[in-house]
């Protein structure tokens, strides 16, 4: 299985370059922005790294992460409100604590395939992510909520869950009792729901008048920038593997 998982996860990287090196092309800009672009692509890359090879050694260690992601996106939020709202606070503590829960999904499933399914969901929402905006340099033409996200397009927004579908084919092997069309329908609906996790962060952000919130993560922001989508997404993907009884 992780010979499998491995293989994959190197053609998604190897994909994912050769798509943003074609964006290049298609759309020429400056030097500074496509340094800035392969900055967030090797930060990115590190990330999801990161977290594989950490489920992969220890349960506890991804929850410390977890819990670690939480918490400084919580005080990002905090700095956020500073001269907006009076009870920081308690503001700060109620976000930290439903991230932290929401997050809390991936660790939830039963220890015999817990493993299989935080990789599965995780890497099917890091697909959605970077697949989405890499369409949508590649072909987008329409926006899709070009008040609370400029960048994003309605051909962004397909391609994104396109790929997300097939790579949830294509990762089935990690919950065997998932069929092909069972697994396309995750892919789908965890796709979905990163995508409503990073339009509501977005909304956030457009009310509290800021465009990140930190510099934290070169070429991404902050940490509730990076997992915004995965707080959203984690929840669904649990209850959706409830219900089809994985």
């Amino acid at each position: 299985m992780m010979a499998q998982l491995a293989l994959l996860v190197t053609g998604l990287f190897a994909t994912g370059a050769t798509m943003m090196a074609l964006s290049h092309r298609v759309r020429v800009g400056d030097g500074a922005r496509k340094r800035e672009d392969w900055v967030k692509y090797g930060v990115y890359a590190a990330i999801i790294v990161t977290l594989l090879l950490s489920a992969y050694v220890s349960r506890r260690l991804v929850a410390v992460l977890l819990m670690a992601i939480a918490l400084v996106g919580s005080l990002e939020f905090r700095r956020a409100l500073r001269g907006i709202v009076i009870h920081t606070t308690l503001m700060t503590l109620a976000v930290g604590v439903l991230v932290a829960l929401a997050l809390g999904h991936l660790l939830f499933v039963n220890s015999l395939h817990w493993f299989s399914s935080f990789a599965f969901v995780f890497l099917l929402v890091s697909i959605s992510d970077s697949f989405a905006q890499l369409w949508g340099r590649l072909l987008g033409h329409h926006k899709l909520c070009p008040r609370l996200s400029p960048g994003k397009t309605c051909e962004g927004l397909i391609g994104g869950m396109t790929t997300s579908m097939v790579g949830a084919v294509a990762m089935a092997f990690l919950l065997p009792g998932l069929t092909q069309t069972q697994a396309a329908c995750m892919g789908g609906a965890i796709a979905a729901a990163a995508t409503v996790g990073d339009l509501l962060f977005s909304l956030i952000k457009r009310k509290l008048g800021i465009k990140d919130f930190s510099g934290l993560l070169p070429g991404h922001g902050g940490i509730f920038d990076r997992f915004d989508s995965l707080i959203v997404a984690a929840p669904v993907g649990y209850w959706l593997e409830r219900l089809i009884g994985n």
